[in-house]
């Protein structure tokens, strides 16, 4: 009786061991579906505002989308010097409710990437006013950024060349040489923060022609392509100088008579 009750058990503690085993599986199945369908999300968000650009500190003095567009080309053409048409515009619009304590920053987006970076290229051209202009970022990627801040500050204080790029933090080092060195450098990542490591530069030396086109070639692996050798052709061309070349050279047909 007791072995009978032992063997039910034990086939109930299997079928809930098998049950939840399966439970478990499709439980971290969801979960890695869940982060991948978060990545898809978060790359449809930043291609959507990948044209956007965001100016502050312009007053609201523009009474129709007419006016605002106007506004937005004076700005451009006049501060900026970027020519800047309607047809560049695809849209343009204050954020947020109507406030009379706070000015509502612009939302806009261009046509094309490019005008979009000769803008970010001149906008330095905008200090000394009340305005700057600032790229749309996600609301998961601005708090991202607003909490490397912080470590930016840091790394500019103990005399580091540092950047926040979307969301990581790209440390680069104490800039101690005038020319920036042509390797590549050694990349380390921590999370949002990357710290790059410059190589030191190799002497200049005598390039031969020879040289210069092997640099040209790329090999991938750790060793070069050897030469086929069905591609190469080796002539062995007797000289006449010596009797001993000529006795060979006739007695070679013999051999292969033989």
């Amino acid at each position: 009786m007791e072995s009978l009750e032992t063997s039910i058990t034990n086939k109930i503690n299997k079928n809930i061991e098998e049950k939840f085993f399966s439970l478990k599986t499709d439980v971290e199945n969801l979960n890695q579906e869940q982060v991948e369908q978060d990545k898809r999300l978060d790359f449809v968000e930043k291609q959507l505002r990948i044209r956007n650009l965001i100016i502050f500190g312009v007053k609201e003095e523009e009474k129709s989308y007419k006016e605002l567009e106007t506004l937005l080309i004076g700005i451009i053409k006049g501060n900026l010097e970027i020519d800047l048409s309607e047809m560049e515009i695809e849209f343009v619009k204050r954020i947020g409710k109507p406030n009379h304590e706070k000015t509502r920053p612009i939302l806009f987006a261009v046509t094309t990437l490019g005008k979009k970076i000769d803008i970010l290229k001149n906008k330095k051209k905008l200090i000394g006013t009340n305005s700057y202009i600032k790229e749309d970022y996600p609301k998961k990627i601005q708090e991202i950024r607003r909490s490397l801040q912080p470590l930016l500050e840091h790394e500019l204080e103990q005399g580091n060349r540092a950047v926040i790029k979307y969301d990581k933090l790209v440390i680069i080092g104490k800039n101690t040489q005038k020319r920036q060195l042509s390797q590549s450098p050694c990349l380390e990542k921590d999370g949002n923060v990357e710290h790059t490591q410059e190589l030191p530069k190799e002497p200049k030396s005598k390039k031969t022609k020879s040289s210069e086109q092997q640099r040209s070639i790329t090999y991938y692996g750790s060793t070069k392509p050897k030469t086929p050798t069905h591609s190469i052709k080796t002539t062995n061309t007797p000289t006449t100088s010596s009797p001993q070349n000529r006795n060979t050279a006739t007695a070679l047909p013999q051999n292969i008579k033989k």
